[in-house]
């Protein structure tokens, strides 16, 4: 999607990333998308998954000592 490749430091949202990648899958089931394309986004989608979630590990890092601390 354009939305994904042009604009990804805003494209957060975990339901939002599935949606973009299962709504491509259809896409390749009807024909309309090849898998090497399938493939590559899975690819990115997972990376992007995985840098939100060092996103919040660093700010759940942040927020325990503060929690523990009182």
């Amino acid at each position: 999607s354009e939305a994904f490749t042009k604009d990804k430091e805003n494209f957060t949202n975990p339901k939002a990333l599935y949606i973009y990648f299962s709504s491509l899958v259809d896409e390749h089931k009807a024909g309309r998308k090849d898998l090497q394309e399938v493939f590559d986004v899975y690819d990115a989608v997972t990376e992007k998954i995985e840098t939100e979630n060092e996103k919040l590990t660093g700010k759940i890092a942040k927020l325990l000592p503060k929690e523990e601390a009182g």
